[in-house]
């Protein structure tokens, strides 16, 4: 039995692309039994790009009817299967929210950091393939269901950033729009009248108009989802301001008691001079946030400008705000920091007419440095950072500061000019004056630390945190002439506790499921220090770690190298300035310990620091005062602020071990890991 005669080979198209084949050839290249080949012509066509596909199909169906009308059943059949069929997307955020917060739970935190970026290909994936299965041709109730599953995921990733798996998702999400873009996607597809069915249902608690708004508020605040306001248009299309005020004759009357007579004229003027987009993105800046006066210091531009914002992302209930206090509302709401109850900006004042006092007052937060190592840890954690200069400082004060927000905290900075209980005393009375409103005063940086403790988890290592229970003066005393020190510990000489908020923040903390959570967001934030302050931060290593027996003095050990430090307790001056390499010290003499140094894996210990003058520098005398006084660290900057503010704590880093041993090389690190629990505490 013969073989069918193979097919000719085609010829090169010299017209057009020299590797494309003629279809007419393939389709009339038949085999033996006069059939069409289908694989030949589907191996053929796969070569064909998208419009070259559609330029052949269009050319068939106008020389022949019937393909025409096979293609318009084809698309019916498929439309009408579509319509038919409802997808349920619920299932997919279920497994989102159990990858984000679940999954990887009990991983530590530096393996945590390593599989952030495959959940968060994980979410992408999920996201997009919603999208795809959300096209024009499927059924509305698809498309909405999709767009609620979009949602719940957007609240997901907005609701989960205790560990850091979920804050290096919504890092990530910062800069990332798929959410947005999927959503847009699909919003394309629906008609007016179907975008006006997601509107409508605003009355209902259950409505996926309210809840997208609700998402948009949550996503503000941690500056995610920027392009969501893009889907809010789509649904709500922005009107023009012109139709916005067109109405009564009353809206105008009503709103003149808090313009003035001449309201009128200085709203056509106010409206042609200024320009709308530029206050589309209004700057978040603390303003005035008296909520009784808002009313009364709000004057017409601001009105003009508010009624135009609120045209484009209306959230009062039932229409557009048609009174001051109205748009107010929505200022706060949509374009300005949470500080407050309400929160109107003097948007045409120039800084000489602010209430400077009334802008300071609305810092709450102040944060002091000694060092600016310190500083600049403080300075990368912030979400925004505030032009400083607009707030001024009262006269007299010294200090130097920054300003800007972490988290919802408007946040003041202190730039010490030295060290030492004195200058932090001198610093802490300057803030105090200038920024009447800090509440909470924070002690931040680094600190020498007591090695070993009688407690189970008594261990401190380079780079663990100390928050304080409380304050003890160890150099606060008297000086006997037999060189005997006798501290002054009545109750009327000592510091006293922290106020009962402190006490009460601290003490939440403490529990197991507080304690965890702050050690996970700490190590989160530590994380974006490192990317920020690269260099700077390096955690030095657990070999570098070295913890040496109290009487090991740090000096020459080699015995013909120097002379004075032959003598038992004699160091010369040059020992003290050189590192242990130099100085040879042996390691023989290390402490062994139990817990070992994890990078990037800090604990977070509580108890009483001591605070003084000196920079402790003897293992012999470290031991001594903290089984007197049973603290935790030296530092030297907390009891010169302890008693001038409603609430102090000094939250510190071991960078050494107030032993002779002591050098910089932990600093930087050190002030990291304080400064990454100082955001979260």
């Amino acid at each position: 039995m013969s073989s069918p005669r193979p097919t000719k080979r085609a010829r090169a198209n010299l017209t057009g692309d020299a590797h494309v084949t003629h279809l007419t050839e393939a389709s009339t290249a038949q085999p033996g039994n006069g059939t069409i080949n289908s694989e030949e012509v589907l191996r053929l066509v796969d070569q064909l790009s998208h419009d070259q596909l559609c330029d052949i199909v269009i050319k068939a169906a106008e020389a022949h009817s019937d393909v025409a009308t096979h293609i318009h059943n084809t698309i019916e059949e498929m439309r009408e299967k579509e319509r038919n069929r409802v997808i349920n997307f619920d299932s997919l955020s279920k497994s989102v929210w159990y990858s984000i917060n679940v999954a990887h739970r009990k991983l530590k935190g530096s393996r945590q950091y390593d599989v952030a970026g495959d959940v968060w290909y994980e979410v992408v994936d999920t996201i997009k393939s919603i999208a795809q299965q959300c096209g024009p041709l499927t059924s509305l109730q698809t498309r909405l269901n999709g767009l609620s599953v979009l949602r719940k995921i957007g609240k997901t990733i907005c609701l989960s950033d205790n560990d850091v798996v979920g804050h290096e998702v919504q890092k990530q999400f910062q800069s990332d729009h798929c959410l947005e873009e999927a959503m847009i996607e699909i919003l394309s597809t629906m008609s007016e009248d179907e975008r006006r069915t997601i509107r409508e249902e605003e009355s209902s608690e259950e409505g996926l108009w309210l809840k997208l708004l609700e998402l948009d508020d949550l996503a503000y605040d941690l500056c995610l989802f920027e392009r969501l306001n893009e889907v809010l248009d789509l649904i709500n299309p922005p009107r023009e301001c012109d139709d916005a005020f067109d109405g009564e004759d009353s809206e105008d009357e009503e709103g003149s008691e808090y313009f003035g007579e001449e309201g009128e004229d200085e709203e056509e003027e106010n409206s042609d001079e200024y320009d709308v987009q530029d206050y589309d993105n209004p700057v978040h800046q603390p303003w005035i946030t008296d909520s009784s006066n808002a009313n009364l210091r709000i004057n017409e531009f601001n009105f003009i400008i508010a009624r135009k914002y609120v045209v484009k992302l209306p959230l009062i209930k039932g229409g557009y705000p048609t009174q001051p206090h109205e748009a107010v509302m929505v200022l706060h709401l949509k374009g300005f920091p949470r500080i407050s109850s309400l929160s109107v900006p003097d948007i045409d004042a120039t800084a000489n007419d602010r209430d400077i006092a009334e802008l300071q007052s609305q810092f709450g937060v102040g944060i002091i440095c000694a060092l600016p190592l310190e500083a600049t840890a403080v300075s990368a954690l912030f979400d925004t950072e505030w032009d400083s200069h607009l707030y001024g400082k009262a006269v007299g004060d010294t200090n130097a500061y920054s300003t800007g927000s972490i988290g919802r905290h408007n946040v003041v900075l202190v730039h010490m000019a030295g060290m030492g209980k004195i200058a932090a005393a001198t610093a802490a009375a300057n803030l105090r004056a200038s920024f009447e409103g800090v509440q909470l005063a924070i002690v931040m940086g680094v600190c020498g630390a007591i090695p070993l403790r009688k407690q189970p988890d008594a261990e401190i290592h380079l780079g663990d945190v100390i928050i304080s229970e409380g304050l003890v003066q160890y150099d606060f005393g008297r000086r006997y002439p037999s060189n005997q020190f006798a501290r002054k510990d009545t109750p009327r000489d000592n510091l006293p506790r922290p106020s009962p908020e402190i006490r009460a923040v601290l003490a939440k903390l403490q529990v197991e499921q507080g304690r965890r959570a702050l050690h996970e967001r700490t190590i989160g934030h530590l994380l974006d220090l490192r990317e920020k302050l690269y260099g700077v931060a390096t955690y030095p290593g657990a070999t570098e770690d070295k913890l040496f027996e109290p009487t090991y003095r740090h000096k020459h050990h080699v015995d013909w190298t120097c002379a004075a430090c032959l003598k038992n307790d004699d160091v010369c001056d040059s020992a003290i300035k050189l590192t242990c390499d130099h100085l040879q010290c042996h390691e023989g003499n290390l402490v062994p310990r139990q817990r070992l140094s994890e990078p990037f894996n800090p604990v977070i210990h509580f108890g009483l620091v001591a605070s003084g003058d000196t920079v402790m520098k003897s293992g012999v005398d470290r031991d001594s005062i903290a089984a007197r006084d049973q603290v935790t660290a030296f530092e030297m900057e907390g009891a010169g602020v302890w008693e001038l503010f409603r609430g102090v704590l000094v939250i510190k880093a071991a960078c050494d071990y107030a032993d002779s041993h002591k050098s910089k090389n932990w600093q930087g690190y050190a002030a990291a890991t304080a400064a990454a629990a100082t955001k979260d505490s």
